[in-house]
This record gives structure tokens, sequence and C-alpha cells, in this order.
């Protein structure tokens, strides 16, 4: 593989260039004077110590952070491709180029005949590629890799890496992702530094907010991709997540891991790349995404046979003689696929489908994101959890030798604190009394989800008044 670096690639656009690339798309008439005059007349100066330059008008580069400026690069290093022989691919400024080795020498000839091309390219288009920062990466799961001859560009060896970060993805050249996962687990990790230095600063659903914006998307950008990630490695994503969870809800480490998840209502992380993938598959089956990826479904079924079957809208199984290659995205998904049951395949909505598969997803009620204090709030959730400091808590994890009340007249439960302690029962007749006659441990708890939110937010206020009144905790 070899990854391309183009020198300040926006500001390299040669405007004539591009005006006669624009002509070559049909682009005439009043719309090619307007994107002439949109280019042209463009100058600058430089101000250095207070003392600035004469204006110089430009030749060259597309406006930056503006809408068309992608586009009008996008269509100036578009025919890049043509001539080339090998396998390229183009994103923005991003071009990499890639053969599937099976004699080195061969290989390296077309890769240098190509690079070759591309130089020639540039200079015609005036453009800088960099030689220095053009990168060349050899993958293979081989033991004893065989010898590469060297790659070259304009004159110049290019290094050889084994590893590189490509359009946010790391790519290493022993063919697993341990670099990529830890790049990401190190990102993730410093931004949950600052979400758990916030744990006390703000509510739970701004907590879980941010979680759901900054730090989730590190975990899963791509996920369809590497997702044939060993068990420990999921294990340690995991992690992160449950580490944010229980930032979120206030949970101790010696939480049950279920409870956490039923807490805080997210989803785990191998559940949503499951999800991710079948979603991805779907969109493929239903030309929803690029000719590039549909290409890459295996035969159905209903090619294979000449009569209708039950299975129809299934794929054949790809072989596989790993388990790398297996639980990779294609062969994974397949299964996946196929699992579906059949008025969810041929439906082609997007929105059908996620609804399917949300179905049973536990949701958090509203009302428990209600916050009395954010310590009470806390407090609260422990109490749900089965992970605060009461007695009974602490003794099943054996971090105190009994779970009896200081009263000494019962282990101090969950229950017992909210409802029967003598300890607290000035307090408990202050604040319960304007609760309704029925209430029960489970209600003060996790309220009553056939009343409406208000009857809930009201019972949750209480709760948490309470336990503010105790300090038990």
């Amino acid at each position: 593989m070899i990854f391309c670096d183009i020198s300040k690639a926006f500001d390299r656009v040669w405007h004539r260039g591009l005006l006669s690339k624009l002509k070559s798309f049909g682009i005439t008439g009043n719309l090619f004077l307007w994107f002439s005059n949109y280019l042209r007349n463009r100058c600058q100066s430089v101000v250095i110590n207070g003392k600035q330059s004469n204006l110089a008008y430009i030749t060259a580069g597309v406006p930056q952070g503006s809408i068309l400026g992608p586009l009008l690069f996008l269509i100036f290093i578009n025919d890049i491709v043509n001539n080339i022989s090998c396998a390229i691919k183009l994103f923005a400024d991003d071009t990499s180029l890639y053969v599937i080795v099976e004699s080195p020498h061969l290989s390296a000839n077309l890769l240098n005949d190509n690079l070759s091309k591309i130089n020639e390219w540039s200079k015609t288009w005036l453009v800088n590629f960099n030689p220095s920062k053009t990168l060349t990466m050899t993958v293979s799961k081989k033991t004893n890799k065989p010898i590469h001859p060297s790659l070259f560009m304009n004159n110049t060896i290019l290094t050889e890496v084994t590893s590189h970060t490509h359009l946010g993805i790391t790519l290493s050249a022993n063919g697993n992702w341990t670099d990529h996962l830890q790049h990401i687990i190190s990102k993730a990790s410093k931004k949950l530094a600052v979400l758990r230095n916030l744990k006390f600063s703000i509510d739970r659903k701004s907590l879980q907010t941010l979680y759901c914006s900054f730090i989730r998307p590190l975990l899963e950008y791509g996920d369809i991709v590497w997702d044939n990630i060993t068990l420990g490695q999921s294990k340690l994503l995991e992690s992160i997540q449950l580490e944010a969870a229980r930032i979120i809800t206030g949970a101790t480490k010696l939480t049950s891991h279920d409870r956490l998840y039923l807490e805080s209502g997210l989803d785990t992380l191998v559940n949503r790349r499951r999800k991710h993938k079948i979603i991805k598959f779907h969109q493929m089956v239903h030309d929803q995404c690029p000719t590039y990826l549909t290409n890459l479904l295996p035969a159905r079924h209903s090619n294979i046979h000449s009569y209708n079957t039950r299975r129809a809208d299934s794929f054949k199984l790809i072989p596989c003689r790993t388990n790398l290659f297996k639980d990779s995205f294609l062969p994974s998904s397949v299964v996946l696929w196929n699992a579906l049951p059949e008025v969810i395949k041929t439906n082609p909505s997007i929105i059908n489908l996620k609804k399917f598969l949300n179905a049973g997803t536990e949701t958090v009620p509203l009302y428990y994101y209600r916050c009395k204090t954010r310590h009470s709030q806390i407090h609260h959730a422990r109490l749900r959890m089965h992970c605060s400091s009461l007695n009974s808590h602490l003794y099943i994890r054996n971090l105190v030798n009994s779970p009896l009340c200081s009263c000494n007249l019962s282990d101090e439960t969950t229950e017992h604190f909210l409802l029967h302690c003598p300890n607290y029962q000035h307090i408990r007749i202050q604040c319960f009394r304007n609760l309704p006659p029925d209430y029960n441990v489970n209600i003060l708890l996790y309220g009553n989800p056939d009343m409406p939110d208000q009857y809930n937010e009201n019972i949750f206020d209480i709760v948490q008044t309470f336990i503010i009144h105790s300090k038990r905790f």
C-alpha cells in the first residue's frame, strides 16, 4: 500500500487548470463565467511586525471553508486515476494505491510505474506530491515476510512504515488492530478524564450527552471494518464505556455490569457494532451505498436455485479458513443478515430496520434524570443498582462483617432504610407525608411506569430529599 501526501493540497489547485477541467465537464456559458469570476482576482498580503506587504494576486487554491472548495478540489484531482493500472482510491486529498502481491518484484515494478505516472500528472497540473511524507506499507500475516524492492517517487525512495493512520483508522503491517485500538482508547481515556472531573459538577443527563457526543464516537468510528478484534480487545473497549456509565450514574466499580447497563440505558458496544454491520449490509443489499460496496455482495440463494426457496433473500455463506476472516465484515454480516426475518430483509426502509433492531432495548425513563442535588441523584441510583454503602450491599461484597443496621433491629437493606429504620423515622414522616398512600420500596426506587412523568418526578424529589436529610451517605 502507498499513502501519497500532497503538499498544501487545497492551496495548489491551479485556477487555469481547474477552469479547463470544468469545461471538460460541460460547464460553459454564464455558469463557467461565474466560476471564473469566483476564482480569479483574489489577492493576499503578509503582515510581519506591523508591516504589510503589497497585495499579490493568487493563481492557485480554492477558498477554504467554503462549500464549493472541496467540490472544486475533487473535480481538479479526479482525473489522476486515468491510465493508472493498479488499484487507486481517492478521498479528498488522501490518495492511496495498492496491489495484491504475488511476486514482490512484479508488484514493485507495477507500483513504481504508476508512481511515475502520478508524478508526471502532478507536473502537468502543478500539484506538489511530497515524497518524504509519502509512505509505503506491506500488510501480511506471514511470520517470514518476503523482501520487497524499494518504491520511488520523483527519484526519492519512499519510507516504509509498520503502521499508518489513513482516514482516521490506523492500519498495521501485521494485519491486526492493536495499534488502532491503542490509539482510540488513548484519545477516549483523555476525554473520559475530563468527564470524570465533571461528575459532581453537572447533572446526569448532561454527562450522558457529553459521553454520547464526544467519547463514544471515538470508540465506534469505522467499527464495521475492525470488528474482527479479539475478545480481550473487545472487553478493553467495553471497559471504557463501563467507566463512562459509572461516571454518569455514580455507580461504584463493584456494580454489576448488567445492572449498570440497565440503569444507564446504554447498549453494549459489541451489540452496537453488530447493529452497525447489519445496517450497512442492508444499505448494500438495497443499493443505498456506492457500487464498490454493493459489488462485494456474495450470491443470493435465489440466484443459486431455479425454483423459489424460503431463503430467497438470504446470501450464500462465504467460505472462511480463519476466524480472523470469519469475523470480518462481509462473512459475519452475511450470517447476521440471513438470521433476520424475511419481512425485514425485503423492506428497504432503514428506519424500519432500526426499529426492529432496537425492539426490546430498555430505555431509561425521563424521571431517572430528576436531580434534587447531584449527590442525592447518585445515591438514589446506587440504591437501584444495589451498590450503595448500606451494610447489606457491602456485606454481599465482603466489605463489612455484618449486614446488620446500626439500629440493631434488622439487616440494613434498601427497604429497611427507606421504610422502616427508626433512626430516620422523624425525617421519613416529614418527607413522605406527600407521597401517594399506596407507595412501596419499588415505587420509591423505580417510579410507577403506569403514571405520568410528573407524578414520578415528584416521588423522586421526595426520595432524594429524604436521602439528603438522612445524612446516611
